[in-house]
C-alpha cells in the first residue's frame, strides 16, 4: 500500500535537550546483530531475511576500508525514491515483537509480545564533502510501513543533520512535531545512531529515547496517537491502538538526488532486540471534558484497563457516571471529596467501585452507591489502602463492603453516609468461618443512618481506631463477630443512637469515648453510650479528645464550696475601710446533695460560716453543683455608682479557684452564675467608696477690652468644709468636702460682670449661688466673668480746632510736619497739618478731627462724625454718612459728603458742595458756588457771586447774594430768598 507520511502538517516545534544520559542495555528476550559479512555482493533483497522490492539505489558493497566496519556494508543512497512503503529496504525481523498488550502486529510482526525495542546502527557518508540532496530516514516499523518513530539523516552544508518527528496530540488529523537531534556531525568518522522504546498500555505515554553517539539527546514519544486519532490511519477510529515492530524500515521517499547514486551513505553493525523491562510506573489522567491538564481519558475504567500494575491513575474534578472495577495493582486517585465523583449505575450485587485485585490504593472520591454497596472489596484481596474518600450507601444498601478471606487493610480517614442497611460490613458476603484478618479503620467518620449497626466487624486481629461515629442505628454503632483479637479503641461513640457495642467474642474496648466521662452504660457502669457482654470497657476516656488520658473510671469528685469575698477600693475590706457597715447578698443554688434554693446572707465585721471579716462560705456542695450571688443594692449602704449618693458602690464580681486567681481575673458588672462547679471557687464582690467633692471653676470672656484671666479670681465656697482659691488650684479642684449646702462666692477685678454660677452634679438653689453636695456626689460649680464695654467716644467737638495742641478726651493727637504730608490715619484721630498741601486719609469707619494748614489739601474719611477745619487753600474734602463741622477758607473748596447732620462754612472762593441726605447748613461767601444737598430740612446761604443752588427734598431755607442764581428748591415747601440779580427759581413756593 502506498501512503504519503504527513508531514506538511508537522509542527516545528522544538524540545530543548535538557539531560544527557548514557544507554545500559538489559538483558534481552530477542536480538539479532547484523554486520553483512556473509552478504552477497548487490541487492540485499532476500539476504538474511531482508526485504528491498522496490528499485532503490540500496545494496550490499565494500566497505572501503571504513575503521570497525569490516569488509562489507550495506551502502544506500535516495538516487531513486518514491511515495511506497511496502517495497522499500525492510531488516531483518526479530522473533518476537514489541508492542502494548493489545497492539495490532496486521501478521507481519509475531512472537511473544515484548514492551521494550531497541535498535543501533552506524552510517558513515562516502564523501567527504557534501553529497547535495542526500537524505534517509530510519523508522523502526512491522514490515509493512506502520512506522511508530523517525530519525532523518540529510547531508548538510556544514555536516549532517539529524532530525526526529513524533506525534503528541490527540487530534485528527495528528500533529507531527520536529525535533532536530543533531547539526553538522563530521563526515570523516563513524556515527551510532540508537532508537530504546518503552510499549505503555494506553494513549500518549510511549517513551521514546534517541541516543547520537553513544549520547541521549532527546526523549519524546511514539507515534501511537497517530494511530489512534487519526482518521487516516484508523478509519473511522475504530482501533484505539498503536503497532508492533520488530525491525527497522530504511526509506528512499522524497525529492530524488541522482549525483548520489553509488554513493550515499554506508550502514553497518545493525543491532535489533526486543525484551521485557520494569517501566517505571505510568500517571494516567482522566478528565469528564478532558480540560485537566494531560487528560487523555474521559471515564475512570478506560484508565484503569490500560494502566499496567504499579500505575497511576489520577482523576480530576467531575461526576463520572459508571461503575468502576480496580482489577490491577495500582493507585487510583481522585482530585478529592465532592470534587471527584463516581456515580454509580448498576443496581446488582457488584457496587459503585469495586476492588478485585491486591495492593490497590484508593483516594480523592466521593462514590454514590446504586448497587449492594458503594465501594466493595471483592474476593479474597490483600494490601488494600482506602483513604480520604467520601461512600455514600443506597437506600437500605452499604457504604463499604468486603467479601471474606480478605487480609492487611486500612481504611482511614474516610466518611461514611446514607440510609443504610449495615453502613459498613466487614465480611459481609463471607461467613464467619472465613473471616478476613487485619482490616483497619482508622481516624474515619461514620455517619448516616442504618437500620442495623453502623460498623459489623467480622474480621480476627484487626483495629477500629479514632474513628466518629456518628450513625443513628436501629441496633448498635459497633458489633464484632471476629473470632478474636480485635481491638477497637479511642473512638468517639453516639450515645442515644442504638447500643454502642456488642460483641460475640471477647474483645478489647478500653479508652474509647462513651458520650460521658463516667463510662458506658448497659454492663458498664456509667450513663453514656450502652456496652454488652465480652467487651473490656474497664478504662474509658473521659473526654471526647481521642488522645486524651484514659482515665476512667475517675475517683469521685470532692465536694465543693463557693467563697464570697469583699473587697473595697481594690484591697480585702476590713472594719476601717468598711466603716464597720454590713452588706447584704442574695444567693441561689442547686446541688445534688443540697438539693436548689435561694436565701440571702451579710458581709460584716464577722466572717459568715468562715472565720475571717468580710467573708462567707457555703456548705460542702456535690461536684457539679450550680451557683449564683449578687449584691443587694436596695440598702443605705451600697449603690450601683456613686450618683446613688450612698458611702459605697458596686464595681464588679470576679471569680477564680483561688482568692488570688480571683482577684487578677477581669471584673464584669455582670452577676456570676456558676454552673457544673468542679473545684472550690471564690468570688470577690468589689467595691469602692464614694468620696464627696467639690470643684470650684471659673471663666473668663474677654471680647472687649479687658486682659484678666482666670486665676486672678479667688474663688470661695462657704460651708461644712469651706473651701478657696483660684482657678486649678488643688484646694478648689476636686476637693473632698462634707456633704451639705455651700455658698458660692468670688473676689477679683473690676470692670468684669459675672454670671449666675452653674453647676454639675447637683443642683442650684433659687439665689443661683447655693448648691447642695449630697455623699458620693462630685459637683463641680463654675462661674462666667464678662469684660465690660468701653464708655463710647464723644463726638467731635465744633470748635475742637481752636486748641490745635490738645486732642479732646478720646482722640489721639497727630502732628503733621510743614511740607506736605501724605499720611493715613486711624478712627479717633485729632490731626493736626503745620501747613503744605497735605493728603490724609481715613478709610476705617469712625470719628475724625482735622485741622489743616494754609496748602490746598486733599481729605479723604470713611463713615463716622468729623470736624474739618480745611484752611486757606483750594481744598477737596470727601466724607461718608455722619454728623460734622467743615469750614474751609478762601479758596476754591470742593465739599462733598454723606449722609447726616452737618454744619458746612465755605467762606469765599469757586466752591462746589454736595451733599447726602440730612438736615444741612451751607454757607458760602462771594464766590460762584455750585451747593446740591439730598433729603433734609437745609438752610442755605449761598451769599454773592452766581450761585446755583439744586435742593433736595425738604422744608429748605435758601438765601443768595445780588448775583444772577438759579435756585432749585426741591420738592416740599421751600423758602427762597434771591437777591438783586436776574434770578431763575425753582419749586420755591415761598
Amino acid at each position: 500500500m502506498t501512503r504519503t507520511l504527513k508531514l506538511s502538517i508537522a509542527a516545528t516545534t522544538l524540545i530543548v535537550v535538557t539531560g544527557l544520559g548514557l544507554f545500559a542495555f538489559s538483558v534481552f528476550a530477542d536480538a539479532a546483530a547484523l554486520d553483512f559479512e556473509s552478504y552477497t555482493l548487490g541487492n540485499i533483497h532476500g539476504q538474511d531475511g531482508w526485504s528491498k522490492t522496490g528499485g532503490y539505489d540500496v545494496e550490499v558493497t565494500s566497505s572501503f576500508g571504513v575503521l570497525g566496519f569490516g569488509t562489507q556494508s550495506l551502502r544506500f543512497s535516495n538516487a531513486v525514491t518514491s511515495g511506497s512503503f511496502g517495497d522499500q529496504t525492510f531488516s531483518k525481523s526479530l522473533v518476537d515483537e514489541a508492542g502494548e498488550t493489545t497492539a495490532p502486529n496486521g501478521g507481519f510482526s509475531g512472537g511473544t509480545r515484548q514492551n521494550h525495542f531497541e535498535a543501533e546502527f552506524e552510517i558513515r557518508p562516502m564523501q567527504l564533502s557534501q553529497q547535495p540532496g542526500l537524505f534517509m530516514s530510519v523508522s523502526p516499523d512491522r514490515g509493512d510501513g506502520a512506522r511508530m518513530s523517525y530519525l532523518g539523516f540529510s547531508d548538510e552544508a556544514d555536516g549532517i543533520k539529524v532530525n526526529f518527528f513524533d506525534v503528541t496530540s490527540v487530534t485528527d488529523p495528528a500533529v507531527f512535531s520536529e525535533t532536530i537531534v543533531a547539526t553538522g556531525l563530521s563526515r570523516a568518522v563513524t556515527h551510532t545512531a540508537k532508537f530504546e522504546i518503552d510499549f505503555k498500555n494506553g494513549p500518549s505515554n510511549d517513551v521514546v529515547k534517541i541516543y547520537i553517539d553513544g549520547v541521549l539527546v532527546h526523549t519524546g514519544t511514539t507515534w501511537e496517537n497517530y494511530y489512534r486519532f487519526d482518521d487516516e490511519s484508523n478509519p473511522g477510529l475504530a482501533v484505539n491502538e498503536g503497532r508492533t515492530v520488530d525491525s527497522l524500515l530504511f526509506m528512499a521517499r522524497g525529492t530524488a538526488a541522482p549525483t548520489t547514486l553509488g554513493l550515499g551513505y554506508l550502514i553497518d553493525n545493525v543491532e535489533l532486540l526486543s525484551s521485557m523491562v520494569v517501566i517505571p510506573p505510568a500517571t494516567l489522567v482522566v478528565d469528564d471534558d478532558l480540560a485537566c491538564p494531560g487528560a487523555t481519558y474521559t471515564t475512570i475504567q478506560a484508565a484503569v484497563d490500560d494502566a499496567n500494575p504499579g500505575d497511576t491513575v489520577e482523576v480530576c474534578d467531575g461526576t463520572y457516571d459508571e461503575d468502576v472495577n480496580v482489577n490491577k495493582s495500582i493507585i487510583l486517585s481522585g482530585s478529592g471529596i465532592d470534587m471527584a465523583i463516581v456515580q454509580g449505575q448498576g443496581a446488582g450485587e457488584a457496587g459503585a467501585l469495586v476492588i478485585s485485585a491486591d495492593d490497590v490504593e484508593v483516594s480523592g472520591f466521593t462514590v454514590n452507591g446504586t448497587g449492594v454497596s458503594a465501594i466493595r472489596i471483592n474476593g479474597a484481596r490483600d494490601n488494600i489502602s482506602i483513604h480520604d474518600n467520601k461512600a455514600i450507601a443506597a437506600t437500605g444498601k452499604n457504604a463499604f463492603l468486603t467479601d471474606g478471606g480478605q487480609s492487611n487493610h486500612t481504611i482511614e480517614e474516610n466518611t461514611f453516609e446514607g440510609d443504610a442497611s449495615q453502613l459498613v460490613y466487614v465480611n459481609g458476603t463471607a461467613s464467619v468461618a472465613n473471616a478476613s484478618t487485619n482490616v483497619n479503620f482508622v481516624g474515619n467518620t461514620f455517619a448516616g443512618t442504618a437500620t442495623g449497626p453502623a460498623l459489623g466487624m467480622e474480621a480476627d486481629d484487626s483495629m477500629v481506631n479514632h474513628n466518629v461515629f456518628t450513625t443513628s442505628t436501629g441496633y448498635t454503632t459497633i458489633e464484632n463477630f471476629g473470632t478474636g483479637n480485635a481491638t477497637i479503641r479511642n473512638n468517639i461513640g453516639n450515645p442515644g443512637a442504638g447500643d454502642g457495642f456488642v460483641s460475640a467474642v471477647a474483645v478489647d474496648g478500653t479508652c474509647n469515648w462513651w458520650g460521658d466521662a463516667s463510662g458506658p452504660s448497659g454492663v458498664g457502669p456509667g450513663s453514656g453510650e450502652a456496652v454488652g457482654l465480652n467487651v473490656d470497657a474497664s478504662t474509658w476516656l473521659t473526654t471526647s479528645d481521642l488522645d486524651g488520658p484514659c482515665d476512667g473510671p475517675l475517683p469521685p469528685a470532692p465536694d465543693v464550696t463557693v467563697t464570697i469575698v469583699k473587697y473595697i477600693d481594690g484591697v480585702h475590706a476590713n472594719a476601717t475601710s468598711a466603716s464597720s457597715l454590713s452588706f447584704p447578698m442574695d444567693a441561689s443554688w442547686d446541688a445534688a446533695n443540697i438539693g436548689a434554693g435561694s436565701g440571702s446572707f451579710a458581709l460584716s465585721t464577722v466572717g459568715f460560716n468562715n472565720p475571717n471579716p468580710y467573708e462567707a462560705t457555703t456548705a460542702d456542695m456535690t461536684s457539679g453543683a450550680d451557683y449564683s450571688a449578687e449584691e443587694d443594692l436596695t440598702g443605705p449602704n451600697v449603690g450601683a455608682s456613686c450618683a446613688d449618693s450612698k458611702p459605697f458602690a458596686l464595681v464588679g464580681y470576679s471569680t477564680g479557684d483561688s482568692e488570688v486567681a480571683a482577684a487578677g481575673n477581669p471584673v464584669s458588672t455582670t452577676t456570676p452564675a456558676l454552673t457544673s462547679i468542679a473545684t472550690s471557687t471564690y468570688i470577690i464582690v468589689w467595691n469602692e467608696t464614694c468620696t464627696t467633692t467639690l470643684t470650684l471653676e471659673k471663666v473668663v470672656v474677654n471680647d472687649n477690652t479687658g486682659t484678666s484671666v482666670d486665676s486672678d479670681w479667688t474663688l470661695f465656697a462657704s460651708g461644712p468644709s469651706p473651701i478657696s482659691g483660684a482657678e486649678g488650684d488643688v484646694a478648689v479642684t476636686d476637693a473632698v468636702v462634707t456633704p451639705g449646702t455651700y455658698d458660692l462666692s468670688e473676689v477679683g477685678p473690676a470692670g468684669y460682670t459675672a454670671s449666675d454660677w452653674v453647676c454639675t452634679g447637683a443642683a442650684l438653689q433659687d439665689d443661683s449661688d447655693t448648691v447642695t453636695v449630697g455623699a458620693g456626689e462630685h459637683v463641680i460649680c463654675t462661674i462666667t466673668n464678662d469684660d465690660d464695654a468701653p464708655p463710647p467716644v464723644p463726638p467731635p467737638p465744633a470748635n475742637a480746632c481752636a486748641t490745635p495742641g490738645t486732642a479732646p478726651l478720646g482722640y489721639t493727637l497727630v502732628n503733621g510736619t510743614t511740607g506736605s504730608d501724605n499720611i493715613t490715619i486711624a478712627p479717633f484721630t485729632m490731626f493736626v497739618g503745620k501747613g503744605g498741601n497735605d493728603n490724609v486719609k481715613g478709610p476705617a469707619d469712625g470719628n475724625y478731627i482735622l485741622c489743616m494748614g494754609t496748602g490746598s489739601d486733599l481729605i479723604v474719611l470713611g463713615n463716622g462724625d468729623f470736624t474739618i477745619q480745611a484752611g486757606n487753600g483750594n481744598n477737596s474734602v470727601t466724607t461718608g454718612n455722619g454728623d460734622g463741622f467743615i469750614s474751609a477758607g478762601p479758596g476754591g473748596d470742593r465739599i462733598i459728603t454723606g449722609n447726616g447732620m452737618q454744619t458746612i462754612n465755605a467762606d469765599g472762593g469757586n466752591n462746589v458742595v454736595r451733599t447726602g441726605d440730612g438736615d444741612k447748613t451751607v454757607t458760602t461767601g462771594t464766590g460762584s458756588d455750585q451747593i446740591v444737598t439730598g433729603s433734609g430740612n437745609d438752610d442755605i446761604n449761598a451769599g454773592g457771586g452766581t450761585n446755583n443752588v439744586d435742593a433736595g427734598a425738604g422744608d429748605d431755607t435758601i438765601t443768595t447774594g445780588t448775583a444772577n442764581d438759579t435756585i432749585n428748591g426741591g420738592a416740599d415747601t421751600d423758602t427762597c430768598n434771591a437777591g438783586g440779580g436776574i434770578n431763575s427759581l425753582s419749586n420755591c413756593e415761598l
